[in-house]
């Protein structure tokens, strides 16, 4: 069982000594890409990421948005207020191409599970002019259909109708 002293640092909410000469980010918000700590810089030989934080190479990098702090004297992770994420219908989500198939293409926005967008949902998209869109391309997309059965299914066409461009 941690002691919330030990995970705060010093009782006024301020990081402690030690735990600041780990990164100076020590209390500062972190969001995905942040990089927390430079390795090359730390002296220490061991260093202990906990949850929110991963290594890549010479770097740790924050995996999620929320407070960096310390946990004892070698370790740090992201204090953040995680909740699972339920696509509702017409919300606007970006998210990251996973897979492509012949009528569609999967699309993963952090939800429950992966989306499906088609790839005729888009302004101008035929079966002869489809969307030229890659494996890790962000996709900026509205929800169609949800069912808690299902996957949700998304959509690139402009609601108001009015004219964007096909990649």
């Amino acid at each position: 069982m941690r002691d919330d002293a030990d995970m705060e640092g010093s009782a006024d909410g301020q990081p402690d000594a030690k735990a600041s000469t780990l990164s100076p980010f020590v209390g500062q918000v972190m969001v995905p890409g942040d990089i927390a700590v430079d390795l090359k810089s730390v002296t220490s030989s061991v260093l202990r990421i906990g949850p929110g934080l991963r290594q890549e190479g010479d770097m740790v990098v924050a995996m999620r948005a929320g407070r960096l702090k310390p946990a004892g004297k070698r370790k740090l992770w992201v204090d953040s207020s995680v909740k699972r994420y339920t696509p509702a219908v017409e919300e606007a989500v970006i998210g990251v191409v996973i897979d492509k198939h012949m009528e569609n293409l999967d699309v993963d926005i952090k939800g429950p599970g992966l989306s499906i967008l088609p790839a005729l949902a888009f302004e101008g998209a035929t079966r002869r002019n489809r969307p030229n869109l890659q494996i890790g391309q962000a996709v900026y997309a509205r929800v169609v259909k949800t069912h808690r059965d299902a996957d949700p299914e998304l959509s690139c066409v402009d609601v108001a109708r009015r004219r964007s461009s096909v990649p």
